[in-house]
């Protein structure tokens, strides 16, 4: 059998079990969330991590949640909680401490706002 012809037998079992449903095209690493995870709601993936930049995104925008987003199911200091574990064991090197968990930053704030 030539090269060739094992790899369109290959592709063409591949295509035939994709109809299935068989074969999930997954183009995105593990997320922090994915979309069979029990809470979330939408059946997407939530905080791909792919690298350092994306980590960093993914704290920032789970840092602007007030309440919990709709796609998830749970608490937003779940949803907090979860992003921080998972960068952090990622990637090491990244600080992940909530600015609210930072020594003085809420009356730091409170300064700021009355020298307005």
């Amino acid at each position: 059998m030539s090269l060739e012809k094992a790899i369109d037998m290959m592709y063409e079992h591949f295509e035939k079990e994709a109809k299935k449903g068989k074969v999930k095209a997954r183009n995105r690493p593990s997320p922090v969330f994915q979309s069979t995870h029990a809470k979330v709601t939408d059946n997407k993936d939530h905080f791909p991590l792919e690298d350092e930049g994306q980590a960093r995104n993914a704290l920032a925008q789970v840092a602007k949640y007030k309440s919990a987003p709709k796609w998830w199911s749970g608490t937003v200091e779940e949803v907090k909680s979860a992003v921080r574990r998972k960068v952090k064991s990622k990637y090491p090197s990244i600080n992940v401490t909530a600015k609210e968990e930072v020594p003085f930053y809420k009356e730091a704030i409170e300064i700021l706002k009355r020298k307005q």
